[in-house]
């Protein structure tokens, strides 16, 4: 990736993680998700054949909530083109996809992990109706509705800039997307997916809500989110 672009999403998302104002880190991660979109298909157009830099890169995924983390990483990656696998015995997510695609992802994973454990834990402890502690359960469900949410902005955002490429964009992306899946395939052959957990109806929606609040183009009514799918090499956490 040319170093000019990356110091510039580096920024992007240096000032979506510091700022206190949620409408304004989203719009700083769309323009970041936007510019590498617009990037990663003029890399895509020069080099369509299966010489791809397709690696993997390892990240760690530990507890507390590390299934609803990856919920996160998972979305964040499906936007940039990569495939994300939970490996929970290694305490660890894997990243599948080309370089550029993996440190993207990686990067805007970090910043909108911040943001989304600052707009968390704003709500401080949660009790039900007969005064026991759910924080854990509610902090749980919100992180995979803000990871829901957050996935379908982004796809909105490549969406657009997809829609504006020249001709033939799509069918190089979906060749990319395929060969990224080979890889998938061949280092985890035994692939589930599942859904991610939700205990608490409250932190769902509440997760839900801090992912819709900021306005970053969408047009028309919001859509209500699909819960992004777990892949993981072994049991769910």
């Amino acid at each position: 990736m040319p170093t000019d672009v990356l110091d510039t999403v580096r920024r992007l998302l240096a000032k979506a993680a510091a700022t206190p104002y949620e409408a304004e880190a989203m719009a700083f991660a769309a323009k970041a998700q936007a510019l590498m979109t617009r990037h990663a298909i003029d890399d895509a157009m020069l080099d369509a054949g299966p010489g791809d830099d397709i690696g993997v890169t390892q990240l760690a995924m530990a507890d507390p909530y590390a299934s609803a983390r990856f919920s996160l990483l998972s979305a964040v990656a499906a936007a940039n083109r990569c495939r994300a696998v939970y490996e929970p015995g290694l305490r660890a997510a894997t990243l599948v996809g080309r370089e550029l695609d993996r440190q993207h992802t990686e990067l805007t994973f970090t910043s909108l992990l911040l943001q989304a454990t600052g707009a968390m834990v704003r709500h401080g402890s949660v009790t039900d109706q007969r005064g026991i502690n759910r924080t854990r359960a509610f902090r749980h469900s919100f992180l995979v509705g803000y990871a829901a949410e957050v996935g379908r902005r982004l796809d909105e955002t490549n969406n657009d800039v997809v829609q504006a490429a020249e001709p033939g964009v799509l069918p190089v992306l979906s060749s990319l997307e395929d060969r990224v899946d080979l890889v998938t395939d061949d280092h985890f052959p035994h692939l589930r997916r599942r859904r991610p957990s939700v205990s608490s109806g409250r932190g769902l929606d509440a997760g839900i809500d801090a992912g819709r609040r900021a306005d970053i183009g969408a047009r028309g009514v919001s859509q209500q989110p699909v819960l992004p799918g777990s892949e993981g090499a072994g049991p769910p956490r």
